[in-house]
């Protein structure tokens, strides 16, 4: 879960940089935290078929002792990454 976590962070970094920087003033890599919020399995709406559920790994970022936003990997059934959301509050 981290290394994807850190694939989409640098990809934020660069993407986003005028954001970042106002997220993350004067970036200093040991006062991010990451903490793993939950672990959960979502079942689809889509009754009856019930064809594309996860289980779903969730963390929070932590800048600076304020929360900054989350990162949820989604895994299906056999262990596979389906999807990723990155979220800056």
């Amino acid at each position: 879960m981290y290394s994807a976590f850190w694939r989409s962070f640098e990809h934020y970094k660069v993407e986003e940089s005028a954001e970042f920087g106002e997220v993350f003033p004067n970036y200093d890599s040991t006062c991010l935290e990451l903490k793993i919020d939950s672990v959960s399995i979502k079942f689809s709406n889509n009754y009856p078929d019930f064809d594309y559920n996860h289980i779903v790994a969730a963390l929070n970022m932590e800048y600076s002792d304020n929360v900054v936003g989350y990162y949820k990997l989604f895994f299906n059934f056999y262990g596979t990454v389906d999807d990723d959301k990155f979220v800056i509050y």
